[in-house]
């Protein structure tokens, strides 16, 4: 576990390896500066929460190589003005399965091109993603900017929060539902 910590103007600030299995990045501050990776995981089984990640940044939290089982929850991820910057960027394919991005809040500088508040990846992806607040809450501004970037292959496996109009809502993507009473 890494706990209550800073990394203040830094390039990259944490990075859990390919030989960790299993860790907890929790109440962490950080403060970019040459457009580096605040939080990078390689690892399966990392839970991201409660950090605190502010501009200067390219990636808030990249867990494109992460492996299964990876929750990424309550960080609040300023983008600032960094063109083409992520907060989240996350892929679920083959064994990495079961990701989780919920109850986030990203934040961007309005007309910032290419931002991206979380960039989904994969084949068939399994994962959740909703409850992340947005700031702006309409429409991003920029050439090529969304709150949600959805990359896969054939759409996500799970509960997903989709953009519509200047809000988002949540849909279940490739699956239903069995109401019982």
């Amino acid at each position: 576990s890494i706990r209550d910590f800073e990394c203040s103007t830094v390039y990259n600030g944490i990075t859990i390896g390919t030989n960790v299995i299993g860790a907890d990045i929790d109440g962490g501050y950080f403060e970019g500066g040459d457009q580096g990776t605040a939080i990078l995981i390689q690892s399966p089984y990392v839970t991201v929460s409660d950090n605190r990640i502010y501009a200067g940044f390219s990636a808030g939290i990249d867990a494109t190589a992460a492996g299964g089982g990876v929750t990424i929850t309550e960080n609040t991820v300023n983008l600032g003005a960094v063109v083409n910057a992520v907060g989240i960027n996350v892929t679920s394919t083959g064994n990495a399965r079961n990701q989780n991005v919920t109850n986030n809040t990203i934040i961007y500088t309005a007309g910032t091109l290419g931002a991206s508040g979380i960039k989904i990846n994969g084949s068939d992806p399994r994962m959740n993603v909703f409850g992340n607040y947005f700031e702006p809450g309409g429409l991003w501004t920029g050439a090529g900017s969304l709150k949600i970037n959805d990359l896969s292959t054939n759409g996500v496996r799970g509960l997903i929060q989709k953009e519509l109009g200047t809000g988002e809502i949540l849909s279940l993507s490739r699956g239903e539902i069995s109401l019982q009473l």
